[in-house]
């Protein structure tokens, strides 16, 4: 599914409003879409009411391939 940048905001935007914790997987999500829609990582982290290390984090996350 191809997302823009501007709806893989709105979708953080409502993952964090929904959010119960850091472990939601729903706006783990929407944060790696925003990502990858080219968003700058600082407006990831801003609309996810995050630091930019805690978004390049949950990034890493899921490049880790496992054993």
């Amino acid at each position: 599914m191809y997302v823009n940048s501007d709806l893989a905001l709105c979708l953080v935007d409502e993952a964090s409003a929904g959010r119960a914790d850091d472990a939601d997987k729903v706006w783990r999500s929407a944060i790696r879409e925003a990502i990858a829609c080219n968003v700058p990582i600082e407006h990831v982290a801003n609309r996810a009411n995050v630091s930019v290390e805690d978004i390049l984090s949950i990034v890493s996350e899921s490049q880790v391939v496992p054993a």
